[in-house]
């Protein structure tokens, strides 16, 4: 059945896509069951985006999930404040250390110009056995970023703001530096809710 054209809808640009799925508890039951049931998921629907040609370098598709206090509370070595009052960065970084270093230091400081405090790095643990060889080739450095308020009287929201403009700027300087691997820093997520997790 074709849609007739309405309002801002054209019928010449209609096309299928992938969508997206949703996992959730009903109740609001905070769970490790879902991760691992999304997780399930993700490696099941090979269609939902492309496979490269060594056959598994796919799409880079993940997840995004509540931020696991507790989880951090116990694996960063730095002191995290209570839940909502810091925000978790997931950052693509360069492979070479000078380059990793040049887009911390530039990051860092757009977060002192947003009158953020910056509470600490943290490595992320990756596993890079499954990795086809085009992905092996583009994997960037990927570490968490955690942010405070600073002593800010901020509500979520601009506090949220705060951090996205120094995201941003961030970002920019790192594309205007020319650096060769300018590409590779990027933030999957930055929020006061949620962190991305990469399959």
């Amino acid at each position: 059945m074709k849609i007739e054209e309405q309002g801002l809808y054209l019928p010449e640009f209609e096309h299928d896509n992938c969508g997206a799925g949703f996992i959730c508890n009903l109740n609001g039951i905070k769970s490790n069951d879902i991760i691992h049931k999304a997780l399930d998921i993700l490696i099941k629907l090979e269609h939902r985006g492309a496979v490269s040609s060594d056959g598994r370098t796919g799409d880079g598709a993940g997840i995004l999930f509540d931020i696991p206090h507790d989880f951090f509370k116990k694996v960063c070595d730095f002191e995290l404040p209570e839940p909502r009052e810091y925000g978790v960065g997931m950052v693509f970084l360069p492979k070479s250390k000078n380059q990793i270093d040049f887009c911390k230091t530039t990051f860092e400081t757009a977060l002192k110009n947003q009158n953020l405090q910056l509470l600490g790095w943290r490595d992320v643990p990756v596993d890079v056995s499954n990795l086809g060889q085009i992905a092996a080739e583009k994997e960037p450095t990927i570490k968490q970023v955690f942010v405070g308020k600073n002593g800010l009287d901020l509500t979520e929201q601009q506090f949220n703001a705060k951090m996205f403009a120094a995201r941003k700027i961030s970002e920019q300087e790192v594309i205007k530096s020319r650096i060769s691997e300018s590409h590779r820093f990027y933030f999957s997520s930055f929020s006061t809710s949620f962190v991305s997790l990469v399959e």
